[in-house]
Order: C-alpha cells, then structure tokens, then sequence
C-alpha cells in the first residue's frame, strides 16, 4: 500500500518522542515528524499501531493551550537502564498548540486519489482558533483509533480544570477522570480504561483507592487488572486481591478527594470488563441492568446493595424480635395449670429450635467473617509510605532516656519504694478466720 499524505501541521511544538519543533504529517501507513525546514525524519511511526488519540486543554496554562496525545499502547513498558522504552511498534506522540494562533500557520491538506491528490493549505490568521487544525489531521486518523476528550459533566475539579494535579515519582503530571477511564498525563502517559480497571462492581473500590495521612493533600492509588483476571473461574479471592499493577499519584490535593469518590461511585459497576460470568450489574455498552430496568439507576442500586447486605446483616435479630410474642400466648393460656405446663413446654421447644437455628446462623455467619476479615499484612492501611507519621531522632532519644531513667533509677538518685509485709502477722490472721 503506497503511503500517500493525508494531512499536515506545520512548525508543531512537539514534546514526545522529540522535544523541537517539526512538520507532523499523518500519512495512509505512517506518522511522520519531519524537520520543518530541511525535511529531514525526525520519526516515524506505523499507523495501524496507534490506539487511542486524546485533546486535552493544558493545565496550569495563562493562556488557553491545547496538547494532542496519541498513544500505541495504554500501558507504556517500563523504561530500563540497558535500553530505551521508544519502539517502532510502541511509541507515543505527544504535541501542543495555543487554543489562538499567535502567528500565522498553516495545515495543508491531501484530497483524492494517491497518484493525483489535490493539495489544499487553509491558512490560519493570526488570533484565530487552531482547534479546527487538530481536527483536520485527528479526522484523517483510521477508524480503530477513538479520540477522546475530557467533559466537566464526567468530572469536575475544585480548580476549576477538568484535570488535577498529581505527582507519578518524582515527575509531575496531570490525571484527567474521562468517561472511558483514566489518563495519567506525563511522560510517558498511561491510560486505564474502565474494562482495564481491577475488579467488576463488588472489587471497584480496590480499582481507585485513596490514602491522606494529614487530609490536606492524598494519593490516588490506580490497580490495573492483570490479564488472566476473570478469565479463569475458581481463583481464590486472595489470589486475585494479590494480582495487578498498582501504580501511585501523590501529591494531590485534599480537596479533591470528594470529587474522585464521585466519579468512582458514577462508573465503579463498569470496572473490570464485566469478567465475572455476569456477576457485575452494568453491561458492556452501558445498558441498565434488569434491576435498572424497573426505574432505578446505577447509583440507586449501589446504594440499595448496602441496605441490602445490612438487612441481611439484620437477619439474625429476628429470633429475639419472634420471642416478643412468646408471653402473650403464655398469658392466653392461663386458664388452669395443665394448660400452663403444656404452654411451658411448648415454649420450651420453640425456644430450643430457635436457639438451635440461630446458633447454626451466627456458626455460619462467624465462619464468613473470619473469611472476610483475613488480609495480607501487605495491604493493610498502616504500611502504605505515609500512612504513620515520621518520628524524630531527637524525639526518640528523650523518649529512650525517660524509660532509662524509670528503670534504673539514674540521674536524679530517687530512692526506691520498698513494700514490708509480716508474713506472721498474715498467717495469723488466717488461723484466726
């Protein structure tokens, strides 16, 4: 297949997979960065390999900006000591423009057939809107690459952006809460799509965790799900608690912790792919559920999973609430003592039947609780980083010398309390009693 152009914007500030300004021109076959005057490759990429496009407005930004990411993979490799992450089948290409043009651009455009296309450059003037550029080359893009772009209605940040600051290590980026998934932009950029995320409706909390030690600021906890998750039936539920990449934002404003429950309460029923044989209650498409069906939404039914465990948790009073009614029959029966004796007895029975049935629940109810409340000391709260404020040495020390001092008495030279007993005098006390 000849590799004909299909669109070009010139003298692009691009900052992935290299940081200058070049010509980008998407091609039939190739994404191609070219020097804008010499024409010399810069990179080239293979087409079909790209996934997923994002339009993302720039945070932190005076004026309006626009950055354009075009991704091959939603989990990028991990970058080695021996060798680079940048690949021909696995790259990311990562460009920004002014929302208004400063100066005067170009995008040039390729209409009809490969062998006598009709080239067409629509210029744009100084102080006009460069998004009508970005559509023209995501436009020509292959239908197997969605672009995606964030919405105030899905999320919306105290900061008044769409995307909130989060820090990935050292490095600092910006996570955007999309309708398709997560984006953690920064170099490299991640995404997770609802289907990645670990876990279906029952496990989505564990997909987006988050953990403030002073409440000021907070990390967002991410969990991909591994691949063989909900594939293979049986797995013990530790095993799978155990499996996925968990990857940590830091750094993240305390104030925003309400907004991300949000949107975790919003689309936690797609989390997962819906793997667990039909389990989860949200479809793939984002159809309502039978329970949806009869009038309630998404939300309404989480919420009715809560009252509905509770009842059940409830479940086990009904012996004492039955025992009510007990006295009164008794009191019926009050007539002759014959009838009181049989009455006696027959409570008698219905006492030990119910206690029988009630110790069997509670036996089994004890059993799922031990079962629920065992987890690996790995995961609990207190030994995430952050978790237990820091000590120091300084505080240590006086602590350390305190107790010293209590047990060997130093320092001050208190003297020690000593107890006498007469041990004749309590052994005739004891004759005497």
């Amino acid at each position: 297949m000849e590799d004909c152009p299909l669109c070009t914007l010139h003298a692009i500030s691009v900052i992935s997979p290299v940081r200058k300004k070049v010509d980008i021109t998407l091609g039939a076959c190739t994404l191609r960065l070219t020097h804008p005057i010499t024409g010399a490759v810069e990179a080239s990429f293979p087409v079909a390999s790209l996934a997923r496009a994002f339009v993302l407005p720039t945070r932190g930004k005076v004026k309006p900006h626009w950055t354009v990411v075009l991704m091959s993979h939603d989990n990028p490799p991990r970058p080695t000591r021996s060798k680079s992450n940048t690949s021909p089948d696995h790259f990311q290409c990562i460009f920004g423009l002014d929302a208004t043009c400063t100066s005067a651009m170009t995008v040039t455009r390729y209409e009809g057939p490969a062998d006598n296309a009709e080239i067409c450059k629509d210029p744009y003037p100084p102080k006009s809107l460069t998004r009508g550029a970005i559509d023209a080359l995501l436009n020509c893009l292959p239908t197997s690459c969605p672009v995606f772009e964030p919405n105030p209605d899905t999320f919306r940040s105290n900061s008044k952006e769409q995307g909130i600051a989060a820090y990935r290590g050292a490095k600092e980026g910006t996570l955007w809460f999309l309708k398709q998934g997560l984006l953690g932009e920064s170099k490299p950029c991640e995404f997770w799509a609802l289907d990645d995320l670990k876990g279906g409706e029952a496990q989505g909390g564990e997909a987006v965790r988050l953990l403030s030690a002073t409440g000021r600021t907070c990390s967002v906890f991410v969990t991909r799900k591994a691949a063989k998750e909900g594939k293979e039936k049986g797995v013990d539920s530790e095993q799978d608690e155990e499996e996925g990449d968990e990857t940590e934002f830091g750094m993240v404003d305390g104030r925003e912790q309400d907004n991300i429950r949000e949107w975790v309460r919003k689309h936690r029923h797609l989390f997962g792919g819906h793997t667990q044989g039909g389990k989860d209650k949200g479809s793939t498409n984002g159809a309502p559920s039978s329970i949806n069906a009869q009038g309630k939404g998404a939300d309404e039914e989480e919420g009715d999973d809560v009252l509905r465990d509770s009842d059940d948790e409830d479940s086990d009073f009904e012996v004492s609430s039955s025992d009510g009614g007990s006295p009164s029959s008794e009191s019926g029966g009050s007539g002759s003592d014959n009838d009181e004796g049989s009455g006696d007895e027959g409570g008698d029975e219905d006492e030990g039947a119910r206690s029988e049935s009630g110790s069997a629940r509670s036996a089994e109810d004890d059993v799922g609780s031990d079962d629920e409340e065992e987890m690996d000391p790995k995961h609990h709260p207190l030994m995430r980083p952050g978790a237990m404020p820091r000590m120091s040495r300084t505080a240590m020390d006086v602590a350390v010398g305190m107790v010293v001092n209590d047990l060997i008495g130093g320092g001050g030279g208190r003297p020690k309390r000593t107890v006498e007993v007469d041990v004749d005098e309590e052994e005739e006390d004891e004759l005497d009693e």
